[in-house]
This record gives C-alpha cells, structure tokens and sequence, in this order.
C-alpha cells in the first residue's frame, strides 16, 4: 500500500503530541463537575457524577483521537498498487543525448549512459549523438542489450559534421518524444568542459530536460542551462533526475488509468464515519 499524498501523514504527529498532553492532564476530579452542572445537579449526586466524568473522559479522548488519525489517512489518500502494469510504450520515454565534441570525455559518457540504460528499464530509452548536427543512434527500445551494442562502439570519427550544439541535441530529442507521442518525457544530455558560448533559446516544453556534466562546475553552466530550459547537474544526480521522472510515470499511470491502482479512501472513511456513529451510542444501563 502507498499513499498519493504522503507528506499528509505528518499531521499524526502534532496529533499524537495532542494526545499525550490531554492524557497527562486529569480528568474531571470525583465530586467536581464542568461548568454550571454543580448549580443543575443536586449536592449529594456531585460525587457519582464527577467519578463517571473522570472515568470516560480518557477513553473519549482516545477515541476521538483514534477518528481524527483515520481521517488524516483518508486525505494522505491510500491505495494498492496492481501487479497489471499498462504498457510503457507511449507512455514514457527517456532520450539520453551523447555529446561527440570532445573525444578525451566520450568513455566516460559512454559509461553514464550505460548506466541510465540499466537504470531506466522497462522505460523505452532513444540514444541521440550530438555534434555540430544531431542524429539518432537507436530509436526508443527497451532492450538494453541493443542499446549497449550501440554505446560500445560509438565514436566520434562516426559524426560527419563536428563543432557543438547542445540545442540540436535537445531539439532533436523533442522531436523523437513528439513522434513517439510520448506523454511524459525526459531528456538527459550528457557532456562537460566548458559551457558553449550563447547557445539557441530553445522554446519551452512539457519535457524535462537535464544537463548532467562530467568534471564540471555546474555553476559555470547556469546561464546555458537556463537558456536551453535544462537543469544543470552533476554525472552523480543522474539517479535523482531517474527517480524524480519514474514519480512523474506513477503520477501519470495513476491519473490515465485508474484500473491500475484500488482507491482505499472510501473504505477509510466509511470507518472513520462508523466510529463517529459509534460516539452516539447508549450504553446499557445508562
């Protein structure tokens, strides 16, 4: 079981600490009672009446607190996750764009993007060499065993146009998640060394893009990455940037498909609502 809004669930602590605090203070004491009860009730009752006040009043409290951690769990909004899982195709994708510019860098690209390979499966993954033109080395799959074909033998004497253009990677990405009609989209551009000068305002999109660099001050990055609208992090985030995508595909599956998730919030309620009608209930002899 998982929760659609999890950080909901830190209301039961400052409701916890409540509970403690009206435990700890004394209940009505026997033969005092609240307010103006001690003018209503005659003198020689005030014992009998203030005993069974303190004796219920814990348990009250108890209750009252038990119903109230319910309802914060209905709004945290509990649900089973189903083992029927949809289809990734369509659904997610990721494009990890290799910058060619510089071959000295090119193991240790090749390495990261193995490694968001391994990371990402079963979401389909597109590779994309940049230089000073993009192009496509294998086309969304899920097989990682074809992508690492492919990063193994990869090189820079393969681009037939050199110079650096970190956009046309990006551009290029966009495009194939268009194509794909893929509905949550990221883009990983692996690279490093210095930033390019003034690079082409990309337009923005739905898509989350990500600059990750190898060696590099990412500070130094900034401005290119604002420009680009790409995060600029460093090679060892790329596991953030995967998980923070893999939250957005649950967030998304949730929303698409509610046959892939059981919506226990109605349930959850349906309790909290019986033992309200619970409180209302004559004890026999009363």
């Amino acid at each position: 079981m998982t929760f659609t809004h999890p950080f909901v669930l830190l209301l039961l602590v400052p409701l916890a600490l409540a509970l403690l605090l009206a435990l700890n203070h004394r209940a009505v004491p026997a033969g005092r009672l609240p307010g103006g009860w001690r003018r209503l009730v005659a003198p020689g009752l005030h014992d009998y009446l203030g005993r069974g006040l303190r004796d219920r009043t814990p348990g009250m409290v108890r209750w009252c607190c038990g119903l109230a951690a319910i309802l914060v769990i209905a709004l945290a909004r509990p649900v089973i996750e189903s083992t029927d899982r949809p289809a990734w195709a369509n659904l997610a994708g990721r494009v990890v764009v290799i910058d060619m510019s510089a071959a000295s860098a090119l193991p240790g690209h090749r390495l990261r993007a193995a490694a968001i390979v391994e990371s990402s499966m079963p979401v389909p993954v597109a590779l994309v060499a940049t230089a000073g033109e993009s192009y496509t080395v294998v086309p969304f799959t899920s097989d990682p065993q074809h992508l690492d074909r492919y990063l193994q033998v990869l090189d820079t004497t393969m681009m037939p146009l050199g110079g650096r253009s970190l956009s046309s990677g990006i551009a290029h990405g966009e495009a194939l998640l268009r194509d794909g009609r893929i509905r949550a989209g990221l883009i990983v551009v692996l690279t490093g060394g210095p930033p390019p000068g003034d690079p082409v305002r990309l337009a923005a999109s739905g898509t989350r893009r990500t600059i990750l660099l190898a060696d590099t001050d990412p500070d130094r990055w900034r401005e290119t990455g604002r420009r680009l609208g790409a995060e600029v992090l460093a090679h060892a985030d790329s596991a953030k940037v995967l998980a923070d995508h893999n939250d957005a595909i649950r967030d998304l599956v949730r929303a698409s498909d509610r046959d892939s998730t059981h919506d226990l919030t109605p349930w959850v309620l349906a309790l909290a609502a019986a033992g309200w009608v619970a409180l209302f209930r004559r004890r026999s002899g009363e």
